[in-house]
């Protein structure tokens, strides 16, 4: 019997993170449309759909604190006709987030804390509130939960390549909002918490390269 209950429990680890993140898309696109677009996600819209001299002025002018947020929308082919088709990629974007963040907590806790805190994230209030605008929060989300992944990664099992893919993991994160930066500072101070777990040469190697991207 208990081996059978290891089978069970190693197939839900398995395939729990696309189960969490079906739940969270589920929830997160209930009544999409319900709302009307209110300033900010308007805003976007009109970035998103200027035209190419409009748009590199605002992404490198005044709106660069979210201009990967930007591109992925003037990347987003379908028409933006509804709210909800403009909101649909921040669904998607809370959906990988609250799968990497179950991913997080499987790494350090195993799979029923796992289970517990992607529930309690795909139910929480903001969370839900945010996954439904068309702005760049929970894309941000998701690449902070990326970058924190990556560097559990590389202090679990220390390589190179694992430090300069957390390196990547944060820039990219800091390119969706600069606020961002403020988690890559609170991963930094960690590691000086538990120094002495800590190749030092793969982290200034990886902290140099995310810095030259940024």
């Amino acid at each position: 019997m208990s081996e059978q209950l290891r089978g069970l429990d190693t197939r839900l680890g398995r395939w729990a993170p696309l189960l969490v993140a079906l739940a969270t898309a589920g929830l997160a696109s209930t009544r999409l449309s319900a709302k009307s677009l209110w300033h900010d996600e308007a805003f976007t819209l009109a970035v998103a759909s200027s035209e190419a001299d409009a748009f590199w002025q605002a992404i490198l002018q005044h709106e660069s604190f979210a201009g990967l947020y930007y591109g992925i929308m003037r990347l987003w082919s379908p028409p933006w006709t509804t709210e909800a088709g403009l909101r649909a990629p921040s669904v998607l974007f809370a959906a990988l987030a609250a799968a990497t963040c179950y991913a997080i907590a499987r790494d350090l806790f195993g799979h029923r804390v796992a289970a517990l805190s992607a529930m309690l994230l795909a139910i929480n209030v903001l969370f839900i509130r945010y996954a439904q605008e068309a702005r760049a929060y929970s894309l941000a989300l998701w690449l902070v939960a990326l970058a924190t992944w990556a560097l559990i990664r590389a202090v679990e099992r220390p390589s190179l390549s694992r430090w300069l893919l957390y390196g990547l993991a944060a820039a990219v994160a800091v390119y969706a909002h600069f606020f961002a930066a403020l988690v890559i500072a609170g991963h930094m101070i960690s590691l000086v918490v538990h120094r002495t777990l800590v190749p030092w040469r793969r982290v200034a190697a990886a902290a140099a390269f995310g810095a030259t991207l940024v």
